[in-house]
């Protein structure tokens, strides 16, 4: 009884000595976020937005329909960006980026601060001396299936770090893309994290590192080349291949989105999307494709 006592009387303390503290929470400015990605195919247009406050109410479209976007090329002021819809800007007067030249955006609405890109050089397409196919050249990772390797040799310049991508989407007929089941040849696990390997939404991303300390300018990726059908095993269409040179912001913000996956997610830090957009957030990059398609 004793031991109830003692127990109901200390409830009864800690509950008297509670105290409401009130912390106040510095609140942030929004920002403005502006994304860009240039290529020579492309005219050019960005998309503003801005940043949503934690603690406080916001608008549920985030887009920012009023603002100047200056853009630069070399250095030199061109043209500012129209607004089209939904925060989309784009050129007035079509200006297409242009291989070796660099472009930057500097953006300005009101009752926000100033935002400016860095000056991105537009990186020209991947020139290949060899682009070769060869199918059921590989077991595949589904048994049952046909798998083909797709070899591309190029000149990488060793004395800069370049960064490339390989997509292949195959079809099952000449109009229907399907899911693409590759991987890349020649590394393992601890070779890929050393050798920057990411994937992404633009297929398998590798920095050059690997390439320039082996002296070679060799990728291989595998594909499975048939799937399951309800009458058994079919044969793809199609391939449509697209390759990748990219800038080095660009492949940052592909690296910020990398999900660590198994044990390595229980030592990693928290991470946050990479931004090199000067008093705001966002991307600005550069990339160029090459594409070819594979008929099979």
């Amino acid at each position: 009884m004793k031991h109830i006592l003692f127990i109901l009387v200390v409830s009864l303390t800690i509950t008297g000595c509670q105290k409401i503290i009130s912390i106040p929470v510095p609140v942030q400015e929004s920002r403005l976020v502006v994304w860009g990605f240039l290529n020579p195919d492309e005219e050019i247009s960005v998309t503003i937005s801005q940043t949503a406050p934690v603690f406080e109410n916001h608008p549920k479209n985030l887009s920012v329909k009023i603002a100047l976007p200056a853009l630069y090329e070399n250095g030199i002021f061109r043209e500012n960006l129209v607004h089209v819809q939904d925060g989309i800007y784009q050129s007035p007067s079509g200006i297409v980026p242009v291989v070796g030249k660099t472009y930057r955006v500097s953006v300005e609405a009101a009752g926000f601060a100033k935002i400016e890109s860095p000056d991105e050089k537009v990186p020209e397409k991947l020139k290949l001396t060899s682009f070769v196919f060869q199918d059921s050249a590989i077991s595949a990772i589904n048994e049952g299936r046909a798998a083909g390797v797709l070899t591309l040799i190029f000149n990488d310049d060793p004395l800069n770090n370049n960064y490339y991508g390989v997509q292949i989407i195959p079809f099952e007929t000449e109009d229907e893309p399907s899911g693409s089941l590759d991987w890349l040849l020649g590394y393992d696990e601890t070779s890929q994290e050393l050798c920057g390997v990411l994937s992404s939404g633009i297929g398998t991303v590798i920095s050059d590192v690997c390439l320039n300390s082996v002296g070679g300018d060799t990728v291989r990726v595998a594909i499975e080349t048939s799937y399951d059908s309800s009458d058994g095993f079919r044969k793809y269409h199609h391939l449509e291949v697209f390759i990748y040179s990219i800038s080095a912001s660009y492949y940052s913000f592909l690296q910020s989105q990398r999900t660590p996956e198994g044990l390595e997610l229980a030592f990693s830090d928290p991470g946050s999307l990479f931004s090199n957009i000067s008093g705001g957030y966002g991307v600005w990059g550069t990339f160029a494709v090459f594409h070819r398609r594979v008929d099979l």
